[in-house]
């Protein structure tokens, strides 16, 4: 669907122009409308909500992906960002890490090889990736 970004407005406000001017521009009006309302969940079109008042999963991608090389920021007015299951980091070696144009203090990274050569989990700060080593297996007992 090409979506509606003008309506003519010609007559529609003008207070001395006859009505019959202004049926024309009232009809394409109604037409943007419907197209708007028609593309509800379609591609290119708009988001519907569910009972629940939430975009059926369906209708967003799984994956949040920025242009032109911009940063992913979660702002939300808590304060926290909540993620209800398990984060997955993509592995990196050290070599990528290095790689990182301008770490900031509190990035976050898995590597392969970070703690002499065995995995583990790096935290910049300030100036350096800091190592947090892995320890031994999780156990409910």
């Amino acid at each position: 669907m090409a979506w509606p970004t003008t309506v003519a407005n010609t007559y529609v406000g003008n207070s001395a122009a006859s009505i019959s001017s202004a049926r024309s521009e009232l009809d394409d009006s109604i037409v943007a409308v419907n197209d708007i309302i028609n593309s509800r969940g379609l591609a290119s079109g708009i988001a519907s909500l569910d009972s629940s008042g939430q975009v059926p999963g369906g209708q967003i991608s799984p994956n949040l992906t920025t242009t032109s090389g911009q940063d992913l920021n979660l702002q939300p007015d808590s304060g926290r960002v909540t993620v209800a299951n398990i984060i997955s980091l993509n592995t990196q070696t050290v070599a990528q890490v290095s790689n990182i144009a301008t770490p900031v203090s509190g990035d976050v990274v898995y590597t392969s090889n970070g703690d002499a050569g065995t995995a583990c989990i790096a935290v910049y700060s300030v100036d350096n990736w800091k190592i947090v080593a892995l320890g031994g297996n999780i156990s409910a007992t």
